[in-house]
């Protein structure tokens, strides 16, 4: 099934329709492609199945509505075809982040733990100033040591008060670690989504004669997403820019002010006595004179402050919910799979040779919706325009080329006849739904309307197609070539593959219509933006929306053409080798290749026997590698908050090759079996992402931020920059707003590991049989070389080992690796009853990222789940099911990160009951 980068979505099959599953464990690229460099799973389905059968499961997770299944299954065979067709539909109830109580915890105990720096209500940044001019009475003390007072002008200056909203507590928005206003938008986001999906598989298999028979199937299925939910809004990338400027005369503003007494004498935003003196001309000062103290004193030197202007470090909404509603944001994704297969096979010149020919063609259609904030339309609320009743003033552009009103008196609208002021201090917040908190100073008078607030926010929508036809041809026989085991063995055939993408997007999100942040000569005449800056013509083309970066639509074809071949050389009868070869070409920059594998299968006595493999292998970029631009929400360690990350597509991106090799050993007799597997996979040219946090680090390391606001001229500090905005960024990077990553062609990267597997049964012990199983993996290294940029010049991370280590800031491309995981089961089987137990180990792994203030967070404790399973069969037809999966509801250990634990090791879901009934009737 065509899932681009996904690789095979086995979800969109039906369960009931698989008759059993047979893996291969070593790479078998030769043969069946490059995505098979692992392995290759196959799924056999339940074909010439005769009968009706139905079941159906539902497995409850505290504090959700728990997921459910339902599916049936029928099928026909007379003498010469059979026909089967199978259906499921299951759903899945959300389970909100919130239900876990371990996942919500504040930055004094994980420095992320879901927290962004940027909240509603949000950090306050004042400008308060001192006008020239102003006469001052000050205590000047001479140079005896007598005082006496005398008459001083101001001569001007300007402060900046930082401090947070006085409601941010008490609202539940102070981030504990460092006592700065920010946002929990953890809360608001789920471990589960709802979830609709419906699934039906159909084949039919008709003999043609005796020698050629004729395969037919058909899939289809859909997933719905009704309501993918996440933060209520994304905050702004651009903290400083005119458009987050709020001026002395906005009413919030105002009312703010004077209800917490901000430029009052001992105010946060107030002049203080120390400020005050530091403005004064003390030129007319007698030689060897100081300003000791303000006539007034506190009340005096506030008083000398004029009307600040501010910046607001807030998103949209924040503890209040999307709209007010205390929800999250919540769009629609939806995904639909087809897929069609045309089969025919059989034997040729009396039966010597095998053949399968195959056609199949599959489709995938996924729509992700979502919201994000105009820029524009924040910029023009804090001004006083906003809202969808509000009609801005006329422009007219001025002999020098820049737009200015038509109307002297146009600024006099603002909040008047249908505009609307947007006020995001926390006195237009009446509770928190975070905390459950009121806000005992909320003020309806200056609150946020529910539709200025939804015409703050814009709906985007990505439609991702892909489609990959598939034509196949495959021989098999045996030659007359004969060797100690017998005859060789040959199966050769040839592939071609045509993958065809399309990326489109809704016109908010497509860069080609949309590539500016401002549209409007308005903006420009209120100073937003600069008239050479609105659409098209801006230096910085990310788009209308604050957040997510604006994208480019794409669509890309492709034709791949391979030929194999494969060789099985029974030497003598205990030893066989396996040979094989295939070729494959790409085209373009990808290009060809030829890559062979070897496998020996030695049996050395009826128990025990030895197996290797050696292979090579390629894969080529999937087309969504080679183009556009995907932006998500990531910690940016320089800035200490969740900044745009815009991945880029690489249009030179090469392929990656592999080599591929396997030792292990067999041991099996009457009631045991026993395998131990030593593997190793060395990867060039991987296909990995830029770590933003290794660009930003290297940035830093080779000292790119200069000195004296001046950044530092060097070819290395230049091509960094490209990766960095805006420019303010590039002599501080605290001040990040985003960071843009190219896919790239990593540096070589080997790991290798043991498995090992022993299962042990004992007949006849009671009425059943008993059964012990030990599997696990250990994993000996995962050594990658150093990361460079896309230029290949510098070095983004160095390389090392990383097992045993949790990754957080190893980039995009790696995640955790346990060195160690293992399962032991015991089980009990009678003719009617199966029971087992089943205990799952992960071992711990440190996290080498974890600073000094978070010892607790250095290393990821190890942890032992139970599942249990029973099944019953003892009434004819009927099977009935109940399993509890992590037994003992174990909590997942904490680790650093946005959910505080490590999703791509462990599960957060706790105890799962499970029952499930499959009632058959055969025909």
């Amino acid at each position: 099934v065509a899932t681009e980068s996904a690789g095979v979505d086995i979800n969109a099959f039906p369960m009931n329709a698989i008759g059993r599953v047979e893996m291969l464990k070593d790479g078998a690229a030769a043969v069946y492609g490059s995505d098979a460099i692992g392995g290759v799973v196959n799924f056999i389905t339940r074909s010439g199945y005769e009968g009706f059968e139905i079941g159906g499961s539902f497995q409850d997770i505290q504090g959700s509505d728990g997921d459910y299944s339902v599916d049936a299954l029928w099928g026909i065979a007379r003498d010469n075809w059979n026909f089967m067709i199978a259906a499921e539909h299951g759903g899945r109830g959300e389970l909100p982040i919130k239900a876990r109580d371990w996942a919500l915890v504040n930055t004094d105990v994980n420095p992320i733990a879901g927290w962004s720096g940027i909240g509603n209500p949000g950090l306050n940044v004042w400008f308060a100033g001192v006008n020239a001019g102003q006469a001052v009475p000050v205590n000047v003390t001479l140079a005896d040591g007598t005082s006496q007072e005398q008459n001083l002008t101001t001569a001007g200056g300007s402060f900046t008060k930082v401090f947070n909203d006085p409601q941010c507590a008490n609202l539940g928005a102070l981030r504990t670690g460092n006592g700065l206003c920010g946002f929990n938008y953890g809360w608001f986001d789920n471990l589960i989504e709802e979830t609709e999906q419906t699934k039906v598989f159909t084949e039919f298999n008709l003999d043609l004669s005796d020698n050629h028979r004729l395969h037919v199937e058909a899939m289809y299925s859909e997933v719905d997403l009704p309501e993918w939910k996440t933060s209520p809004s994304y905050p702004p990338q651009s903290l400083y820019g005119p458009d987050r400027v709020i001026l002395p005369n906005h009413p919030g503003f105002i009312d703010f002010n004077e209800f917490y007494g901000l430029t009052a004498a001992g105010g946060a935003a107030s002049i203080t006595e120390a400020q005050a003196i530091s403005s004064l001309d003390v030129t007319g000062l007698p030689e060897g004179a100081s300003v000791s103290s303000i006539v007034g004193g506190a009340d005096a030197a506030a008083a000398l402050g004029r009307s600040p202007t501010a910046f607001t470090v807030s998103r949209a909404m924040g503890v209040l919910g999307a709209f007010g509603t205390g929800e999250p944001e919540a769009a629609r994704r939806f995904t639909a799979t087809s897929r069609f297969v045309l089969g025919l096979d059989g034997e040729l010149f009396n039966d010597e040779l095998s053949y399968d020919v195959s056609v199949s063609w599959s489709k995938r259609n996924r729509d992700i919706g979502g919201q994000d904030m105009f820029v524009e339309r924040m910029g023009l609320a804090l001004r006083g325009f906003g809202g969808p009743n509000c009609d801005l003033p006329a422009t007219t552009m001025g002999d020098d080329g820049t737009y200015g009103f038509t109307d002297a008196d146009a600024l006099d609208g603002a909040g008047m006849d249908g505009c609307e002021y947007y006020n995001p201090f926390s006195r237009a917040l009446p509770q928190s739904f975070v905390n459950g908190n009121s806000n005992p100073d909320y003020n309806a008078e200056v609150a946020n309307s529910e539709s200025l607030l939804k015409w703050l926010i814009g709906q985007r929508q990505w439609n991702q197609t892909n489609e990959l036809l598939v034509f196949q041809a495959v021989f098999s026989g045996e030659t007359n070539w004969e060797v100690g085991g017998g005859s060789v063995g040959y199966a050769f055939g040839a592939q071609s593959r045509n993958e065809y993408y399309d990326s489109d997007f809704n016109d908010l999100s497509d860069r080609a219509l949309n590539p500016c942040p401002y549209t409007l000569p308005a903006s420009a005449a209120l100073g937003l933006v600069s008239t050479a800056q609105l659409s098209p013509n801006c230096s910085s083309p990310t788009g209308v929306a604050a957040f997510l970066a604006a994208s480019d639509e794409e669509t890309t074809e492709r034709t791949i053409y391979g030929v194999f071949g494969e060789l099985a050389i029974p030497l003598t009868d205990d030893l066989n080798i396996q040979a094989a070869l295939r070729y494959e070409d790409y085209g373009g920059f990808v290009g060809s290749t030829l890559d062979p594998k070897v496998a020996v299968s030695w049996e050395l006595s009826d128990t025990l026997s030895l197996r290797a493999s050696a292979s090579t292998t390629f894969r080529g970029p999937p087309q969504s590698f080679l183009a556009g631009t995907g932006t998500a929400l990531s910690y940016v360690s320089y800035t200490s908050a969740f900044k745009a990350i815009d991945t880029v597509g690489n249009p030179t991106l090469t392929s990656e090759s592999a080599v591929s090799t396997n030792f292990g050993a067999i041991y099996q007799n009457e009631g045991l079996y026993a395998s131990v597997d030593w593997w190793s996979f060395t990867f060039d040219d991987s296909f990995q992402t830029e770590g933003f946090n290794s660009l930003l680090g290297a940035y830093a390391g080779n000292g790119c931020t200069g000195s004296d606001g001046v950044a530092t001229d060097s070819a290395t500090c230049n091509e960094l920059r490209t990766h960095i905005f805006p420019v303010a960024a590039h002599t501080n990077l605290g001040a990040t707003e985003r960071v843009a990553v190219n896919i790239i062609n990593g540096e070589e990267i080997t790991t290798s590991g043991i498995d090992v597997a022993i299962r042990y049964s004992i007949e006849d012990l009671l009425p059943g049989t008993l059964g012990l199983a030990l599997e696990g993996t250990y994993v000996l290294e995962y050594e990658r070389a150093d990361q460079l940029d896309i230029s290949g010049a510098i070095v983004l991370a160095t390389g090392g080992d990383l097992v045993g280590k949790l990754n957080y800031n190893a980039g995009p491309s790696f995640t955790s690796k346990p060195e160690l995981k293992l399962n032991a089961t015991v089980s009990f089987e009678t003719q009617s009853h199966y029971a087992s137990l089943a205990a799952r180990y992960i071992g711990d792994y440190d996290d080498t990222g974890a600073t000094a203030a978070y010892p607790w967070l250095a290393t990821v404790d190890s942890q032992v789940t139970l599942d249990a399973h029973y099944l019953f069969n003892g009434i004819d037809n009927l099977t009935i099911g109940l399993s509890a999966l992590n037994l003992t509801d174990e909590d997942p250990p904490a680790a650093r990160g946005d959910l505080n634990y490590d999703p791509f090791t462990h599960n957060a879901f706790g105890r799962m009951i499970k029952a499930d009934i499959t009632f058959r009737m055969p025909q």
